[in-house]
């Protein structure tokens, strides 16, 4: 008979927090943009939610696309306006860093707007949201510039 191995890992699951405390202190920050522009602002967003793999040209970073953001704003249809990742501490490890690169690789391809916070940097509410509130204008620009582009082409003007 077989005999037992006793001294395997035993693995156990523990809770952890939804966000870290900047990831929080940034989304106190960042909710009161969407009752002003009407949008939704979520945290934690896994990028194979938001981003289909191209199989025809193979399957670039196919590991990174499980990856999570910190934040997606959206339309309250839930068009895909921009990402945010928080800077903290974590993305200073060689890893992260790495991770992050393909993340933005990742994001340029699919056309996505990623916008990096360095929480040395922003520090304070105001600038914090100035900068995603100008981030927001620009999107809802383009977009009604493109979309008066193509009414009044299909009109003929």
């Amino acid at each position: 008979m077989k005999k037992r191995n006793n001294n395997k890992k035993k693995y156990s699951h523990i809770k952890k927090e939804f966000m870290t405390a900047h990831e929080f202190q940034y989304y106190e920050m960042f909710k009161p943009l969407e009752s002003e522009f009407n949008i939704i602002i979520q945290p934690q967003v896994s990028l194979i939610s938001i981003i289909q793999r191209d199989t025809y040209y193979g399957a670039k970073y196919p590991k990174e696309l499980n990856r999570l953001v910190d934040f997606a704003v959206f339309t309250q249809k839930y068009d895909l306006i921009l990402l945010i990742e928080i800077g903290d501490n974590s993305h200073k490890k060689r890893e992260r860093f790495i991770r992050d690169i393909y993340v933005k690789k990742i994001c340029n391809e699919a056309n996505i707007r990623l916008i990096f916070y360095n929480p040395s940097k922003f520090i304070n509410e105001f600038e914090a949201q100035n900068r995603l509130r100008n981030e927001i204008i620009a999107y809802y620009d383009y977009t009604n510039y493109i979309y008066c582009y193509s009414v009044n082409n299909i009109n003929g003007w």
